[in-house]
């Protein structure tokens, strides 16, 4: 929840939702890409929501009007990590394996890393450093950029 707001998204019919968290009030919905749904919880910052869904993709939606912002696919898997945001980086986990760093502003990869299995768990991020873990049994910890 963010400025009033709840956002959810649907395993069923892959749409993510803006509700007015007073009424319940639908504000707006937007129907993902792929085969499946929204699984994991949205990073909501400056105006912007960020969410990941099945079929690899990655959305920046503009949280008052739910208008896409930009999208990006790693073409292999979903997830269900949910987002995390820090420095104008956006970090997710995905099925293909990999930790991917996308600019928050363009949804450009910035890089990404491969791990042996995989990355169901949602980024952390504390004191300049982003903590993800991955099915292969391993943390792994980046620097901020």
């Amino acid at each position: 929840m963010a400025n009033g707001v709840v956002y959810v998204g649907d395993t069923a019919d892959g749409s993510e939702y803006a509700l007015d968290a007073s009424t319940g009030a639908l504000l707006w919905s937007y129907q993902t890409a792929g085969n499946g749904g929204v699984v994991s919880s949205p990073a909501v910052a400056n105006g912007v929501v960020y969410i990941s869904g099945s079929g690899g993709y990655a959305y920046a939606l503009d949280a008052t009007t739910g208008g896409e912002l930009w999208s990006y696919t790693n073409g292999f898997a979903g997830t269900s990590s949910s987002p995390a945001l820090a420095n104008g980086v956006v970090y997710f986990g995905w099925g293909d394996g990999y930790i991917h760093a996308l600019s928050a502003k363009t949804g450009a990869e910035l890089w990404s890393y491969a791990t042996l299995n995989n990355v169901g768990s949602s980024p952390a991020v504390a004191d300049g450093v982003v903590y993800i873990g991955s099915d292969d049994g391993n943390v792994y910890a980046f620097g901020l950029q």
